[in-house]
C-alpha cells in the first residue's frame, strides 16, 4: 500500500504537467481551471482535500473495460486525495493532430504522455510544461528514492526536471511481433533469431506459402531499426550505439546505414512489405495481423511484450529481438 501511495504522489506531481497555457496564474489556479469537482465525494472525503478530476491523455486504443478501469482508480484516488481521474486515450495515429489542437486551444488537461524520443525537448523548448524541481522538492521528497537518481537525471533538460519517468526496464530492445498461428504452422525456430538475416528464411516462406498474408508491415519499421543503431541528434547527424566515443557521424555515409538501406530495397523487390508502407504504421500492422493479412510488424520491445500486445489485440504473438537492448 505504501508502493501505492507514493504512485499517487507520482501521479500528482505528473500533473503539474499541464501545459502552461492550459490555465492563468500559479499551479493552483491551472488546476482549478482544469480539474472538476468529483461528484458524489463531498467537500474532502476525510483527506482534507478538496474534490479534483485528473484528466490523463496518452497515446492508445481505448479498450472495452476503459470505464471499469476508470471507475476503480477514482475509488482509490478518492480515498487517497479525494480525486477522481478521466482517461482519455488518443489513437497513434491521431495523437500529433489532436495533442497540438489541444495544445493551441488551451483545453484543460492534467497529464499528457510524452519521451525523450517524441516531442519531449520540443515542448520543453516551447515552454509547454511546469518545471517540478521546487514541486518536487515540497510534495515529493520520497520519489527520487524511488525512481532512483538514473531516472531523474535522464528525465531532465538543461538542468531541469519538466517530467515524471514511468519506473520499468531501462533498456529496450527492438525487433518483430510475430503471429504465433503462422510460426507453429511452418514450424519456425526463433529461438536463434539476432539479426534481420535471420528474419529472412521466415518472410520467404510467408510470402511464397501465404498469398494473402502479407510478410512485413509498418513504416515504422526503419525507424525502429535506426533508433535501435543511432541515437539521433538533428537529420541524418546521429551517434552510433554502442560507440566508445562520443563523435558524431553522417548515417548517410556509414556502411551499416548504407548496407541496412539496400537490404531494404530488396525486401521491397521481393515484395514482402505491404503496399501502403510509407504510410502505414504500427496500429495498421496489428490490425492486420488480428485479420490474418500479415504476419509480422517492427516493434520497440521489452520482457513480455508479446504477452501484452496479446492481451491487447485478441491475437496469439510472440517477438523476436533483432538489436539488443
Amino acid at each position: 500500500m505504501k508502493k501505492a501511495y507514493h504512485l499517487v504522489l507520482i501521479m500528482m506531481l505528473c500533473g503539474m504537467l499541464a501545459l502552461t497555457g492550459c490555465g492563468k496564474g500559479g499551479a493552483g489556479d491551472s488546476g482549478e481551471a482544469s480539474g472538476t469537482a468529483a461528484s458524489g465525494t463531498g467537500s474532502d472525503s476525510g483527506t482534507g482535500l478538496k474534490p479534483y478530476k485528473i484528466t490523463l491523455v496518452y497515446p492508445a486504443s481505448a479498450p472495452k473495460d476503459l470505464q471499469l478501469v476508470q471507475d476503480e482508480m477514482s475509488k482509490y484516488l478518492t480515498e487517497k486525495i479525494n480525486a477522481t481521474i478521466e482517461l482519455r486515450p488518443i489513437e497513434w495515429a491521431s495523437w500529433d493532430d489532436k495533442t497540438n489542437l489541444m495544445k493551441i486551444s488551451n483545453e484543460p488537461f492534467d497529464l499528457l504522455f510524452t519521451a525523450s524520443w517524441f516531442s519531449y525537448a520540443k515542448d520543453v523548448a516551447k515552454g509547454q510544461f511546469v518545471e517540478l524541481d521546487e514541486l518536487m522538492a515540497q510534495y515529493g521528497k520520497d520519489i527520487p528514492g524511488i525512481l532512483g537518481d538514473d531516472f531523474i537525471k535522464g528525465s531532465k533538460i538543461g538542468g531541469k526536471l519538466y517530467a515524471l519517468p514511468t519506473k520499468k526496464e531501462f533498456g529496450q530492445g527492438f525487433g518483430f511481433l510475430l503471429d504465433k498461428k503462422l510460426v507453429e504452422k511452418y514450424k519456425f525456430d526463433i529461438t536463434g533469431v539476432k539479426s534481420l538475416e535471420d528474419m529472412e528464411a521466415m518472410f520467404k516462406t510467408i510470402k511464397d506459402n501465404e498469398p494473402a498474408v502479407t510478410p512485413i508491415v509498418s513504416s515504422k519499421f526503419t525507424n525502429t531499426w535506426s533508433a535501435a543503431n543511432y541515437d539521433g541528434i538533428v537529420a541524418n547527424l546521429a551517434v552510433p550505439r554502442g560507440s566508445k566515443e562520443l563523435k558524431a557521424i553522417d548515417t548517410l555515409e556509414d556502411p551499416k546505414f548504407i548496407d541496412f538501406f539496400q537490404r531494404m530495397h530488396q525486401w521491397y523487390q521481393n515484395g514482402w512489405f505491404d503496399k501502403d508502407i510509407l504510410t502505414s504504421d504500427a496500429d495498421q500492422g496489428m490490425n492486420m495481423i488480428k485479420a490474418g493479412k500479415a504476419f509480422a510488424v517492427a516493434q520497440s520491445l521489452k520482457p513480455g511484450k508479446d504477452k501484452e500486445m496479446s492481451v491487447t489485440t485478441g491475437v496469439d504473438l510472440v517477438q523476436v529481438e533483432t538489436a539488443e537492448p
